[in-house]
């Protein structure tokens, strides 16, 4: 069974929480999701958070702080997310991989169609525990 580390950015910005839709060539293709990806050997989480940002999105991610681990089976793989708090230096974004992104209110944020392994992150934003 194969096993990732998978870091993700929570990224919150005056008030709003910045979201992606995977592409068409990703796995999950049409979900929303936290940006980030699969953490290379030898590299920290938030070292990922900074590579991903700026190959995805070319988005200058602010590492802050490492939330609470996730893990989820989706059967064929399993996931351990490593979510990261960041602040964005320059928050204006283009899409290299993802069909979509923006800025969204915690209240909207249950209104998009959500990776799965993501979803502990929406709940805890939703509830205000992030």
């Amino acid at each position: 069974m194969i096993r990732l580390n998978v870091s993700c950015a929570v990224i919150l910005k005056d008030e709003k929480v910045f979201a992606a839709q995977r592409g068409n060539d990703m796995s999950f293709s049409g979900y929303w999701e936290f940006p980030g990806g699969k953490v290379e050997n030898g590299e920290s989480l938030f070292d990922c958070i900074v590579r991903e940002m700026r190959e995805e999105l070319c988005m200058i991610a602010s590492p802050a702080k490492a939330l609470s681990h996730i893990y989820h089976d989706y059967g064929e793989f399993q996931i351990d997310l490593y979510p990261v708090l960041c602040d964005v230096i320059h928050e204006a974004f283009e899409l290299r991989e993802h069909e979509n992104a923006g800025w969204f209110d915690r209240e909207e944020l249950q209104q998009l169609k959500w990776a799965p392994a993501d979803m502990p992150i929406v709940n805890q934003l939703i509830n205000g525990e992030i």
